[in-house]
């Protein structure tokens, strides 16, 4: 995921909206690939005087496997994410 950041960098109050689509069904984690279609993220990066400033929101479906009587299911996951980039 790349954002092109030198134009807003150079604008105080700017706003750059975005929405991607990760495809990460792939990836493996402890031998198993619970991502069951692709992340979708949508956000924003903010310059608030000089810093910039991402907020984001995360959202996908994992398979994944109960740890208590070991049927699959699958569930919906959103996160929440924020962090200053400069």
């Amino acid at each position: 995921m790349k954002l092109d950041l030198k134009p807003l960098a150079q604008q105080p109050g700017a706003v750059l909206p975005f929405v991607l689509q990760v495809d990460l069904s792939d990836m493996e984690w402890y031998g198993v690939r619970p991502f069951v279609q692709p992340v979708r993220v949508e956000g924003q990066v903010r310059n608030r005087a000089g810093a910039l400033e991402l907020q984001a929101q995360l959202d996908t479906v994992l398979s994944l496997t109960c740890d208590r009587c070991a049927k699959p299911f699958e569930r919906e996951k959103t996160v929440e994410y924020e962090t200053l980039l400069a």
